[in-house]
């Protein structure tokens, strides 16, 4: 059901959809229209407490090879009063974190061509690109006149779309959930070959979910969403996105409250049946409720 086809079952509610046969005209109702459009998102997302909108959001799992071999580059270090020098051949890109003012260079053929001057309060990230040939001798250079540490050092041998797109060079990378993300449901890891099967290594940082760097695969993130918030500059075809058959209760709350100072009694009335009906859907849930479990590994 979309927000217009929404609208002509609340004005059937309070009888002010049509009059002796005849539709009646949208500007008699212009007042009534104008308050649904925040008591239906208000409803909606009501509604989707008790049931709960599925979504799914994969991200692709093949980290790319830190020319630093792999878990030595996210050891820590310490920079007291001698430099500390990490280097490969040919790299394009680089990532590191340090967490206390400090200065460090890139150098190619020994050639000073990146001096960055930091500044960091606490362990803060760095990347970027080096320009190199591959045969190139690439040199990352921690110094400074204090002690500071740093960790998850990386030279990449490839060039990227992006600075943004440069790996984090860290155990375990740090994926931003989607905007709409509410709770999460289970992790899936689908792999070669033929496996699908739900995972519990994995951590939050808040709303960041922290996924182990060396696992490799598609990660699909069941999760619960919150529906989208509709507002008066919502466009009338939007569908609406809790289950068909809780859609009706939307009509019944909004009708209650834009009708209940115009006529209470009928107002009221309408509040109530959406009380009534939503207590069914809890206790529908309750007594019913539905798992669905999607595992599959192997050949049958």
């Amino acid at each position: 059901m979309n927000l217009l086809q929404l609208d002509v079952k609340i004005l059937q509610l309070i009888n002010q959809y049509s009059i002796n046969g005849s539709l009646v005209d949208v500007s008699q109702n212009k007042d009534y229209l104008l308050r649904t459009r925040n008591l239906i998102d208000t409803c909606q997302k009501e509604l989707a407490n008790i049931r709960k909108l599925p979504n799914v959001y994969h991200v692709a799992l093949n980290a790319i090879k830190n020319q630093l071999n792999g878990f030595s580059g996210q050891q820590l270090y310490q920079h007291l009063d001698k430099d500390i020098t990490f280097n490969a051949i040919g790299s394009k890109s680089y990532y590191f974190e340090v967490d206390k003012p400090c200065t460090v260079t890139i150098e190619v053929n020994g050639i000073v061509q990146i001096t960055l001057t930091l500044i960091p309060t606490e362990f803060t990230s760095y990347k970027g690109f080096i320009t190199s040939s591959s045969g190139d001798n690439v040199i990352i250079r921690f110094s400074g006149l204090y002690p500071y540490n740093m960790q998850n050092i990386a030279l990449y041998a490839y060039l990227f779309a992006s600075i943004e797109d440069i790996p984090q060079a860290r155990a375990y990378t740090r994926i931003t959930l989607p905007t709409d993300y509410r709770d999460l449901k289970e992790i899936c890891l689908e792999s070669y070959p033929f496996s699908y099967l739900p995972m519990n290594d994995y951590k939050f940082e808040g709303k960041t979910l922290l996924i182990n760097s060396f696992l490799v695969g598609n990660l699909a993130i069941h999760y619960y969403k919150y529906p989208k918030t509709i507002t008066i500059d919502t466009v009338e075809t939007q569908e609406l996105e809790i289950d068909t058959d809780v859609q009706e209760l939307i009509a019944y709350y909004v009708a209650g409250w834009i009708y209940l100072e115009d006529n209470p009694t009928i107002g009221t009335m309408l509040l109530n049946e959406y009380k009534d009906k939503k207590d069914r859907i809890n206790v529908i849930l309750t007594e019913t409720p539905i798992t669905i479990e999607n595992i599959y590994s192997g050949f049958m």
